[in-house]
């Protein structure tokens, strides 16, 4: 089995949300300068930033290096620090080739984004909706929440998304969420999708 069991195992549909397109090294440098920006670094430092983080990420995703030599050089290199879980696993999640991995995806998808997510971004879901069709086309549909963060709750902005899952507070879960799928859900099983 591979980690997309859904190309494997017949499906009626696929739900996505909240979710990336690209690979995960790019993503993260993106969404890295993107949360400084929401948290009001200024553009000049956050560049600065991000160039001094790819060539830690590079050592760590691409030359498969452990967190421990990449410090020991560059003590710097602050995302390699702390994951939430095995950075062996960060660095397996680098290496799937998303592309290929949802050609092999021939089901109806849906991708959705929540306007207020810090953690990823709507170009993320519009560059996945774009992949899956071009292989497949009509097949991907793109759902956008509006003040929704990335835990399926309520937030007035990215930065309050950000802010309150940084802190493990959670706002009011956003129903707009089991309303899209539910829609999407009754047209896939109508056949009009």
């Amino acid at each position: 089995m591979t980690l997309w069991p859904a190309s494997e195992i017949p499906v009626r549909g696929f739900v996505a949300a909240e979710t990336i397109g690209r690979n995960w090294f790019e993503y993260q440098l993106e969404i890295m300068r993107q949360q400084m920006l929401i948290f009001g670094v200024p553009y000049d430092r956050s560049d600065q930033v991000v160039r001094r983080e790819e060539v830690c990420l590079h050592r760590f995703y691409v030359e498969k290096q452990t967190p421990e030599q990449i410090l020991k050089d560059m003590p710097e290199c602050g995302a390699v620090k702390n994951f939430d879980v095995g950075y062996t696993y960060m660095q397996q999640v680098a290496d799937v080739d998303l592309a290929s991995a949802w050609k092999k995806v021939d089901a109806p998808v849906l991708l959705i984004y929540g306007t207020t997510d810090g953690a990823t971004n709507s170009n993320e879901s519009q560059w996945l909706v774009n992949m899956i069709n071009s292989f497949h086309p009509g097949r991907a549909t793109y759902l956008q929440i509006e003040g929704m963060c990335h835990d399926f709750t309520n937030a007035a902005s990215p930065k309050d998304c950000l802010g309150g899952l940084r802190k493990g507070k959670h706002g009011t879960f956003n129903p707009a969420i089991l309303t899209g799928v539910e829609e999407w859900l009754d047209r896939v099983l109508s056949g009009r999708i």
